[in-house]
């Protein structure tokens, strides 16, 4: 997913399991992704660490912290031998503040234009499970909208070989609440 979380990380906030995989989901993902870097913060009481801790874990940054005595970023790159602490993790600090820099001159990088918009959606869940693909059918939706707002759901929910469950949210175009709830009968 965008934010490139491992699965036991993924675990604490998102769910992965064989039919849905969250940390596909752009506005889950988010949250957990912006949660885990409020909580390395609170850890170890500095941005720039908190950063660091993102993708090596607040573990290593907090032991590199302590060995050095220092809390000093460039300190930590430099000095901290480990291990586990190589290239991709020296470097991802800088790697950040330079994608900040470039996204502040975007326009020097990338074609501007028109972002389309998403369609606009309902959340829905069923009281039972349920084939994705009837449900598609029966109320007579765009299924590549569907996929594109559920970016999460696995293959086998669009395959038909596993029901979407029961009770899980799922965004739905081209149709209002009422008209669901008309549908389904609740």
């Amino acid at each position: 997913g965008i934010w490139q979380f491992m699965p036991k990380t993924a675990a604490k906030d998102l769910k992965v399991n064989a039919l849905i995989d969250e940390r596909y989901d752009p506005l889950k993902s988010t949250r957990a992704a912006a949660k885990f870097l409020k909580a390395n913060y609170e850890r170890l009481g500095n941005w720039s660490l908190a950063v660091m801790a993102y993708h090596q874990g607040p573990g290593l940054v907090q032991r590199a912290v302590q060995k050095l005595k220092t809390s000093d970023p460039v300190q930590i790159c430099r000095s901290f031998s480990d291990p586990q602490f190589q290239f991709a993790s020296r470097n991802y600090l800088f790697e950040f503040l330079a994608i900040l820099d470039v996204d502040a001159v975007h326009g020097l990088f990338f074609k501007t234009g028109a972002i389309p918009d998403l369609p606009s959606f309902i959340t829905v869940s069923f009281q039972k499970d349920r084939s994705l693909l009837q449900v598609i059918q029966q109320l007579k939706l765009n299924e590549a909208e569907i996929k594109l707002l559920n970016p999460h759901l696995l293959p086998p929910l669009w395959t038909g070989k596993s029901n979407f469950p029961a009770h899980y949210p799922l965004r739905l175009s081209g149709i209002s609440l009422e008209e669901f709830r008309k549908a389904f009968m609740l």
